[in-house]
Order: C-alpha cells, then sequence, then structure tokens
C-alpha cells in the first residue's frame, strides 16, 4: 500500500468501537495501530475500547495461566508481530523460573506419557511460553495505552443499532451511546452482542465441569516438581475424571478435577461464595481418592479466592456474510473476533493463540482491503475454518482426556508410540 494512496484509505478518520479489552480486542488495537503507517499524513481511524471489567480486575488478578505457541494459529508470531513478543518473554513463567517447562500427558505417579517441547522456528526467539493470564493482559494494555488508545474502563457494551444506511450506535452500560464507522466485538464467550445480533448463536455444553483453584506456597519456595514447570493433563481412568495442573507464578499453580456429566453445574466467578468453595474442596478431594499426594497438598494449599466452578462449554465461528447478521449490521459494520466468535473449553489450550491472531488477522485485512466489507470476507475465508478445526480438536482431547477402559489404553498406547516416533520434538 503507497504512501500517495494512504491519505484516501477509507479508514482515515473513521471512528471504529472495541467492544471488550481482552486478548482479541487488545491484539487488535495493537495491530492496527502498528500496521499504519507513521511516514503518511492520513489520519489514522479512532480506536475506542470498552471494558466491563475495572482496571484493577483486568490486570491485578493472578487468574490462571495460558500457553502461547508458535503451532498454528501462531500465537507466538502474532505476538512477534505486534512488537510485544520481548515483554510477553520477560513476564513468562518461563523466564521467571528459568526452567525448561513443557506440556505432559502424565500417569498417576506423575511419570510423563508424553512431554512435549516446542521446537523454535527460524526467526523466532522460543517456540511456546507459558504466561499468567494477568501478565498476558498487562502486556497487552500497556501496549495499546503506549499507541494511544483510549480503554474506558468498567463500561460495557450493551447493545447496538443502526439502518443500512447509517453508522451504527452503541449502547453503553453508562446509560449514554457512542456512533461509529465500525464495531469490532470482542466481548468474550458470553457476548452481549452476539446474543444481540445471533440469539440462536449459544454455548454448548460438552458435558464437562470442573473445579479448581490456585495453590500458594511461601514467597521464596516453588510447587514441588513437575508442577514448578510442567503442565498438562492426568487421565485418571476413574469416574471419567482427569486432572490439570499448571503453574502460574515462582510460588503458585493452579489445580482442576474435570469429569463427564449429563448435567451442568451452577457455574460460579471466582470469588465464590463459601458455600460453593466448601462443595469445590470437598468433591476436589472426595470424588476419587487414592489420587497422587501432591494432589491433595494443592488442594490443601488452595487461596479460597481463587476457586473456581465451570462448565465446558464452546461453540464453533461463523462468517459476517449475507444471512450471518441482520443486514443492517452486514457489510462490514460489525465484527466478531476471538471468544465472541469461537469460544472454546480450556481443554483446546488455544483460545489466547486463535485471540492474538483474530486481532493482529483482521488488523492486516482491514488495511490491505479497499473496503470494510472486502476485509471482512477476506478475514472470514482466512480465519474461519482454521478456528473451528480447533473446537473440533478439542472434542477429541475432552473425550481422550476423560475415557476409560479400554478407550483410555488405546489412547494412550497411541501417545507412547507417538513419543518414540517423534523422539527429536517431543520429550
Amino acid at each position: 500500500m503507497s504512501e500517495q494512496l494512504l491519505p484516501k484509505h477509507y479508514l482515515s478518520g473513521k471512528t471504529i468501537v472495541i467492544a471488550g479489552g481482552g486478548v482479541a480486542g487488545l491484539a487488535f488495537a495493537v495491530g492496527l495501530r502498528k500496521l499504519w503507517p507513521s511516514t503518511t499524513t492520513a489520519q489514522p481511524p479512532t480506536l475506542i475500547i470498552y471494558e466491563r471489567d475495572t482496571a484493577e480486575d483486568a490486570i491485578g488478578r493472578e487468574g490462571y495461566s495460558l500457553s502461547l505457541r508458535s503451532d498454528p494459529p501462531g500465537g507466538i508470531q502474532a505476538l512477534q508481530r505486534l512488537g510485544v513478543l520481548e515483554d510477553m518473554i520477560a513476564a513468562s513463567i518461563e523466564d521467571v523460573n528459568k526452567k525448561n517447562g513443557g506440556f505432559c500427558i502424565w500417569d498417576k505417579k506423575f511419570n510423563p506419557i508424553l512431554k512435549v517441547r516446542a521446537t523454535v522456528p527460524p526467526g523466532l526467539p522460543v517456540g511456546s511460553l507459558r504466561i499468567s493470564r494477568r501478565g498476558l493482559r498487562k502486556v497487552l494494555v500497556q501496549a495499546a495505552e503506549a499507541a494511544g488508545c483510549k480503554i474506558h474502563w468498567d463500561v460495557r457494551c450493551t447493545g447496538l443499532s443502526s439502518t443500512p444506511s447509517s453508522p451504527v450506535t452503541t449502547v453503553l452500560s453508562t446509560g449514554s451511546t457512542v456512533a461509529c464507522d465500525m464495531v469490532v466485538a470482542a466481548d468474550g464467550a458470553s457476548s452481549k452482542l452476539r446474543a444481540q445480533l445471533r440469539p440462536h448463536d449459544t454455548l454448548q455444553f460438552q458435558n464437562t465441569v470442573a473445579v479448581g483453584g490456585t495453590a500458594v506456597y511461601p514467597v521464596g519456595t516453588s510447587p514441588p516438581e513437575p508442577v514448578d514447570r510442567d503442565w498438562g493433563l492426568m487421565p485418571l481412568g476413574i469416574k471419567k475424571s482427569a486432572l490439570f495442573f499448571s503453574p502460574v507464578s515462582p510460588n503458585t499453580a493452579i489445580w482442576s478435577m474435570s469429569f463427564r456429566t449429563d448435567t451442568p453445574i451452577k457455574a460460579a466467578r471466582s470469588p465464590v461464595p463459601d458455600d460453593v468453595a466448601d462443595w469445590a474442596l470437598k468433591t476436589a478431594k472426595e470424588r476419587i481418592l487414592g489420587l497422587p499426594p501432591l494432589y491433595y497438598e494443592l488442594v490443601d494449599r488452595t487461596d479460597r479466592n481463587t476457586i473456581m466452578v465451570m462448565n465446558a462449554r464452546d461453540k464453533y465461528a461463523f462468517g459476517h456474510g449475507p444471512g450471518e447478521l441482520p443486514e443492517e449490521f452486514g457489510r462490514g459494520k460489525v465484527v466478531f473476533i476471538g471468544d465472541a466468535n469461537h469460544a472454546v473449553t480450556p481443554f483446546a489450550g488455544n483460545g489466547a493463540n486463535m485471540a492474538l491472531c483474530d486481532g493482529w488477522e483482521l488488523a492486516v485485512q482491514l488495511l490491505s482491503a479497499t473496503s470494510a466489507e472486502e476485509a471482512v470476507q477476506q478475514y472470514d475465508k482466512l480465519v474461519v475454518p482454521e478456528r473451528n478445526k480447533v473446537v473440533r480438536q478439542s472434542h477429541i482431547g475432552i473425550a481422550v482426556g476423560h475415557a476409560e477402559g479400554w478407550r483410555l489404553w488405546l489412547a494412550l498406547l497411541f501417545l507412547r508410540i507417538m513419543k518414540m516416533l517423534l523422539f527429536k520434538y517431543v520429550h
């Protein structure tokens, strides 16, 4: 795109509202600012971010940890393109602990059936990294603010209105409205904007629930091996249950017990009420007895303010073509990215990677096209099939992780064979 054409770029001087200051929304804002050439005199679009969390909640809570990877869709590559990879590495768990962690499938004695450390692709300093939710969000917020993006904390986008020939009006939780030329809906898996424009497109329960929390050790000490560096799944083969472990910081690690059921439970976001916390801890200890001592140690050290109770729910991605959105919101006026478009369960291990890539790819397409409609069509073509592939793969992962009997035996045999065949990459 030449400098001579940029003053006439269709986005010049426009206003884009970003509904949601999570990973996808922030990645889009940083990406669009980064891609807009500094050598041109064309006025860049105004980006306004509305985030339902307060600034303290958004970047102050320890939360869970996330795996960012260089395999498709390429979260590490997206971070490099956004210009924040070095900051992410500095904030990552591996860098803090100076240990070479990896993803594991463990047996019930914490012996690794499979351990994967990502290879480092050419041109990248790392192949993967593990980072706390807080650390990831903090780096992205700082990058967005440094790029001149205004973030309105504790304000949620609650609705949209438009006509086929008029701009979009965004309704805010404060009762006020804001007119804009485009809305990037990145307001999470329970998106209010998706509920308005696509009321039939809801999260689907994947017959799995989980309880968990964060175990805290004294400052200067760390959780015992291997959860001081490695993260992964432990299929139990009993009562269709599995355990998950991961470090979060030098002195904390998360644990969860998940199990298959046809009945959803009443989900609760941290901090949960005392009676829910009591039930979660009791369930974690008593649902299956005779588990590894380390597991019970982590449960006993759990900070009650971090306990979570969740249903595994997800949904497939959708495009923005005719029939997908009401006519008045089509032609590139509203674009859904991240969890607002394609929510995945934690068992996918890919939600943050997809959100980063969504934000970057949308920015690329908007600046490469001659209209918003053309940009969104190309975005859908590139992104939707890949995201739906991840959703399908996550369903396989849930089934394998919670298998019993011969199904689990076959799955573990397959993993052991893969370990032997791929010994250069799997340790």
